[in-house]
């Protein structure tokens, strides 16, 4: 598995439509100079616009982004360390969360 001297934290933050949530963990990470990603989920009862996101959408919102930031901030070494902890089995992700690519490995391997 891939070592690190940080430590990271999942949090998971719920609640009623509204209530201040999302401001909540943007001031608090940006007070801690953290990285983190969301992802917001409507069910068929109050969706924005007509359509109903798809299950597991807020969670492939938040890889989506953990993604990009991974591309654009950790080393091609570090990258190539998640891409060989996925290895051919990561590719069951390619169809949900579309920017895993270039962490899977070639497919001709």
């Amino acid at each position: 598995s891939i070592q690190t001297s940080k430590t990271y934290k999942c949090v998971w933050v719920h609640g009623i439509s509204g209530s201040g949530k999302t401001s909540l963990v943007t001031a608090t990470m940006r007070e801690a100079n953290c990285f983190f990603c969301t992802g917001k989920f409507f069910s068929s009862e109050n969706p924005p616009s007509s359509e109903i996101d798809p299950p597991y959408s807020a969670i492939m919102t938040a890889f989506s982004d953990l993604c990009e930031f991974t591309l654009q901030n950790f080393t091609e070494e570090r990258c190539k360390e998640i891409q060989n902890e996925l290895g051919t089995e990561g590719r069951v992700l390619l169809n949900s969360i579309t920017n895993i690519s270039p962490f899977l490995p070639d497919e001709d391997n």
